[in-house]
Parts: structure tokens; sequence; C-alpha cells
């Protein structure tokens, strides 16, 4: 089965936007939709945290942005790594951590990394599509500091009955990069390095999350079209 080109999905690095070529529209990216999913009071979070610690909110927001930046730099240098391991590029430095990884999984065959996919709606980036046998296999790679596999928080509606945890904002996210490559995929694995060792988690799709999503991302998409033009676009894909 091949798989399908998403030429027409232009991504923005500097602005980290998706812009559809065929529709002259940007949309959101798949990260920025679960995101919504979640709250995160962050005012009263430094407030709190701040007072146990005997700093103030502002030196606390300091430490959090540079712990923040400094994890963003992390994860991109890794995913780089990879990227170039997995296309047999030249590499400057050796990560034991992903090699350990990528000799125990050494028959599986590398397809696309940090391949951009998309439609009308949305679109990302996922990290790795590869063959084990004659399956794919979805994969995403993650260097956060923590991993968490449930929360005492949830969701917000109309999810409010999943847990807010790593593992199912991770399903979500690599169930909409399903949904949008649209291949029967076998199995959906989200990997976390960290400076010792490795995990590999094995995720559910959310078929009817997803279809909750997009079902959502049409009625938005519609009121704006029609807001602006007074068309139903529903009537342009008839």
């Amino acid at each position: 089965m091949s798989i399908a080109s998403f030429d027409f999905i232009q991504f923005d690095e500097q602005t980290h936007r998706y812009y559809n070529t065929n529709t002259g529209q940007y949309v959101p990216s798949v990260t920025s939709v679960i995101s919504k999913l979640y709250k995160f009071d962050k005012a009263y979070q430094l407030k709190r945290k701040a007072k146990k610690l005997n700093i103030t909110p502002e030196e606390l927001e300091k430490q959090w942005d540079t712990k923040r930046d400094n994890a963003a730099d992390k994860g991109k240098t890794f995913h780089k790594y990879m990227e170039d391991r997995l296309n047999n590029k030249p590499l400057l430095t050796e990560n034991y951590i992903a090699e350990s990884y990528l000799t125990t999984y050494k028959d599986d065959v590398s397809l696309q990394c940090e391949m951009v996919v998309g439609n009308h709606l949305i679109a990302g980036t996922f990290d790795n599509l590869s063959l084990r046998g004659d399956k794919y296999i979805l994969k995403d790679w993650k260097t956060n500091e923590t991993f968490t596999v449930e929360s005492e928080y949830n969701l917000e509606k109309p999810f409010a009955y999943l847990d807010n945890s790593k593992f199912t904002i991770y399903a979500l996210q690599l169930s909409l990069y399903r949904y949008l490559l649209d291949i029967p995929i076998h199995r959906m694995e989200v990997v976390h390095f960290t400076n010792t060792h490795y995990k590999v988690y094995t995720l559910p799709y959310m078929e009817r999350e997803v279809w909750q999503i997009i079902k959502k991302l049409e009625h938005d998409n519609r009121a704006t079209y029609s807001s602006v033009t007074g068309i139903d676009p529903a009537i342009l894909r008839s």
C-alpha cells in the first residue's frame, strides 16, 4: 500500500503553523487542538508553588521558562539525531540510549521520518513510520522528564471521562496522525527516552475521540467559512 503525499500542507518552522495550499488557509496543529482539552492555571500554580519554595512567583516563572527551553532544545536535538540516523546521514556524536533502542528494534524498517500530514481541518508532524514485518508501526519519540500513565485530573469536556496523563495525551495525538495517514496501522508506540534508559509504550487507537474532534473541527470550519463567504462549504464538497 502506498503512502499518500501531503505536499499541499506546508509547515512554517518559525511560526509553527501549517498552511494548506489547496484551500489557501492555515489549519490548526494536532498538538494545539489537543492542548485545548486540558487546562493549566499558570498564575494559580505559580503563586501556590512559589509560596512553598519561599520565592516569588516571578522567580519561579523564570525557572519554569528555563526548564521549558532546555527541554525543547533537548527534544529538538534528539529528534534530529533519530531522523539523521534512520536516514543514514552522518552523525557528529552518538546517543547510546537511542542506539540501544535501535539495536533492539533493528528489524524495523523505517519508511518516513518527521513527516507532515494534514487535510483541510488539521495538520501535524509525526516522528516515524516503520514496517515491522509487513505491518505498519507508527512511532513517536518523547524526551520529557516524566511520563505519566495516569493522573488524578481529567481532560475537559467532551473527554472528561479521560485522565490528563501523558499516556492519554499521546494516544490522542498519535490517533489523529493515524486518522490523517489513512493506512492500516498495526501498532502505535511512543518511546520515552531518558538519560539512562528508554521505555516503549503501546498506545490504543482512540477512534471515537478522533471522530468527535474531527466533527467539532468540521463544524467550526463550516461556521467560519459561511460567515466570511455566505456559502456552506458542504455544498462545494458535494
